[in-house]
């Protein structure tokens, strides 16, 4: 487990970080390599985490310290303050697992970066003086249930009557801009987190109420709703316009993008990338519960490369990583179909991947015909079936030609990979850096 450091280490240790022997790490500036302790997420204001100890007879003269950085490469132990000053109990090993007994991390700073240090010491041991390091974050504890629970109750609907009404996700994404908003309070967020958590709200509201701008019947200039979209632009754009007020990387950064995912979302349902309206509601309001990634250490379990990670929380928000977990989750749905259609009989490629043969009369209530009489008497087979369309007047034609058993497709309820979805991007991370090997 690395963590590397570059000039940014000599930055954070000044004078005032290193009163009576104690460091803060809240400046340190650190990448996730191979799964270690994210050094830049021990900030004082959101774990409890106020110092880190020097000990084990580390003689750093604190002025060389404070104006410089470690000479050599230094290794490190990262434990609880328990492991000196409580008596070993039964769930000792527990608690010292909880609190990364012994992670080793080595600041690796390079010769020209040296500064005034001046001791050769090589090994001393980092005392976190906290008892919240071990914990996942509030907010995001609070996403998490929250999530769960609405996903939950989404599932079932979804399984029960392949329906899940909006007032779910109207109430998800309303709660998730309520946990956003306590979060900038608590953390004096700047200006333009606002004004972009205001943009994607309007934009997750319009979906809901009012009248679209395109209907069947062509282009409707809707005053109020041009308006509503004009403002959410507006507010979008404008923290881009004041040098500063949107950071290159951090959660700032982050929220930009909540906007532009909201757009994307609809743009893809239009496009039947998302097949179901609840699909696309559903990742919004996934969207504004976790607009940024969540500070769950020590989940997830993947992390990127450093190198990107920056970057690809931006343009890689989690609600994506959602719904990329999400669809991987699913393609166990065409090899259990073509399983159940092997055991069948019904063998027939590509379709035995997309569904199964079954009755015309009575016709399944939960499917999409893939197979038609056209109206020149062609039979054909359709293996991605519009959505929305009545079966009837198909299902009759194949009758009239001696057809009773024909290839349809089930309506998955995609709420329940979801589901399994957002839990995996909470505590496994996104799995495509798994299936590329891209992940630590």
């Amino acid at each position: 487990m690395k963590v590397r450091l570059a000039k940014q280490l000599a930055e954070s240790f000044r004078a005032h970080d290193v009163p009576d022997g104690h460091v803060h790490l809240d400046r340190v500036p650190a990448f996730r390599i191979e799964g270690e302790f994210f050094l830049g997420d021990f900030r004082a204001e959101r774990h409890d985490i106020s110092v880190v100890v020097l000990v084990q007879d580390v003689a750093f003269d604190q002025r060389s310290l404070a104006h410089g950085v470690l000479a050599h490469e230094a290794d490190f132990h990262l434990h609880s303050p328990r492991l000196h000053h409580v008596r070993p109990r039964r769930d000792f090993e527990k608690i010292l697992r909880r609190f990364a007994l012994f992670v080793r991390v080595y600041l690796v700073v390079t010769e020209k970066n040296a500064g005034l240090a001046t001791h050769d010491t090589e090994h001393a041991t980092l005392e976190i003086t906290t008892l919240g390091c071990g914990r996942v974050d509030a907010f995001a504890a609070t996403r998490l249930a929250a999530g769960t629970a609405f996903l939950v109750v989404a599932a079932a609907s979804d399984l029960r009557t392949r329906r899940v009404r909006d007032p779910l996700w109207i109430g998800l994404g309303t709660l998730g801009l309520v946990v956003l908003a306590v979060k900038f309070v608590v953390e004096s967020a700047p200006w333009s987190a606002w004004t972009f958590a205001g943009s994607a709200a309007l934009l997750f509201y319009a979906v809901f109420f009012g009248r679209p701008l395109t209907e069947e019947d062509g282009f409707h200039a809707r005053s109020v709703r041009i308006a509503v979209f004009s403002v959410a632009g507006v507010m979008w754009i404008a923290p881009f316009a004041f040098r500063g007020a949107v950071p290159a990387t951090g959660s700032t950064a982050e929220l930009a993008s909540t906007p532009v995912i909201i757009v994307a979302y609809q743009g893809l349902y239009r496009l039947r990338i998302l097949h179901g309206g609840a699909d696309a509601k559903g990742l919004m309001a996934i969207t504004l519960l976790v607009p940024t990634y969540p500070n769950a250490l020590p989940f997830p379990l993947l992390m990127p490369d450093p190198r990107v990670d920056a970057a690809l929380r931006i343009v890689f928000p989690f609600s994506l990583v959602v719904w990329v977990d999400a669809a991987i989750v699913s393609l166990a749905i065409p090899i259990g179909l073509f399983l159940f259609n092997v055991l069948r009989g019904d063998v027939a490629i590509p379709q035995a991947f997309l569904g199964y043969r079954a009755r015309l009369d009575p016709f399944p209530a939960h499917a999409w015909l893939m197979e038609k009489i056209t109206s020149r008497g062609e039979h054909v087979l359709v293996l991605f079936p519009k959505r929305g369309e009545n079966p009837a007047d198909d299902i009759a034609r194949l009758r009239a030609t001696g057809v009773d058993r024909a290839w349809v497709t089930p309506k998955t309820p995609f709420m329940l990979p979801l589901l399994v979805g957002f839990l995996l991007a909470f505590l496994a991370g996104n799995l495509v850096l798994a299936v590329f090997g891209l992940g630590h």
